[in-house]
């Protein structure tokens, strides 16, 4: 009862689940209809449980449609159907059409469609026309899955708006400020293209907050660049929590909010070493070492 895991009671129920979840992979894999079946057989309080697979049928993919509405949106996906990961010749499958919703959505992204999502990919599938084969159509339509087609909306690029850095300097402060959800009191500094708020002090230079963002206002959205925004504040070591955020404030505008939560700047460390040789003797070394994350103000080590 104090060491191990308690054996797992055997449950019919969740056989039959079980079951039901091979069904629904095998289908999400590309094999349709199969057919699973199991045995069960009890001995010495103990059960052993068999299942019994039958894959069902693969159809292949034997012709792509591409039907894209928008001629923005269709002119980049058509320049980059190298990439398509669904391609004639392969088995139709539902793993393979949901990673190339996903590749194309974070495609459409990086060329300023902030909000696109591998919801707005529709796929249609004749199995019936040719014995063993697929006829594909890929669409991308201006309404997601969840809604109806009256929720229909033009896709629209968005372009960076204002770009904000908040470097907290007091983290605990902030910490007590967020759970009783008080508001801190700002300063303002407009440093180039930047907006950065900040409270008693800066600790940090503007310029390496500039150098470290790679987000501009005026130009066109990129996941990458967001992504890489984020990396590098991450890598200056100086800061526990890197948030940023994206609010979109107009359907063609969107601005970003870097807020930076400090970690401890600087600290010490006391480290003790004993060695011995061959000969007997005994060494003892002990060392303090100092270290500062920021000490000009620039995130130097």
């Amino acid at each position: 009862k104090k060491l191990g895991q308690a054996p797992v009671v055997f449950d019919k129920n969740m056989v039959n689940a079980s079951n039901d979840n091979l069904e629904t992979h095998l289908k999400y894999v590309g094999f349709y209809n199969s057919t699973i079946t199991n045995s069960i057989k009890t001995k010495n309080k103990k059960a052993t449980v068999k299942y019994n697979v039958t894959l069902g049928k693969q159809y292949i993919i034997d012709d792509i449609k591409f039907v894209i509405l928008d001629p923005i949106l269709d002119s980049i996906y058509m320049a980059d159907t190298l990439n398509c990961m669904v391609k004639k010749g392969m088995p139709l499958s539902e793993q393979i059409l949901d990673a190339e919703s996903e590749r194309a959505a974070t495609l459409f992204r990086e060329n300023g469609y902030y909000d696109f999502s591998k919801n707005y990919f529709f796929f249609t599938a004749d199995t019936l026309t040719n014995k063993g084969k697929a006829s594909l159509e890929i669409r991308v339509n201006n309404y997601t899955r969840n809604e109806l087609e009256s929720n229909a909306r033009p896709h629209r690029q968005s372009y960076i708006g204002n770009v904000t850095i908040y470097p907290v300097s007091d983290v605990y402060k902030y910490r007590a400020g967020l759970s009783k959800k008080i508001e801190p009191k700002l300063d303002t500094l407009k440093y180039a293209n930047l907006t950065i708020l900040y409270d008693n002090k800066l600790k940090i230079r503007p310029s390496v907050l500039k150098r470290m963002n790679r987000v501009v206002p005026g130009s066109l959205y990129k996941e990458s660049v967001i992504t890489n925004t984020y990396q590098r504040f991450s890598n200056l070591r100086l800061y526990s929590s890197v948030n940023v955020s994206m609010n979109q404030v107009t359907p063609d505008t969107v601005d970003c909010n870097i807020r930076l939560v400090p970690t401890k700047t600087q600290g010490y460390k006391l480290n003790l070493e004993a060695s011995t040789n061959s000969t007997g003797l005994i060494g003892i070394s002990p060392a303090i070492s100092y270290y500062n994350k920021n000490i000009f103000r620039g995130g130097e080590w």
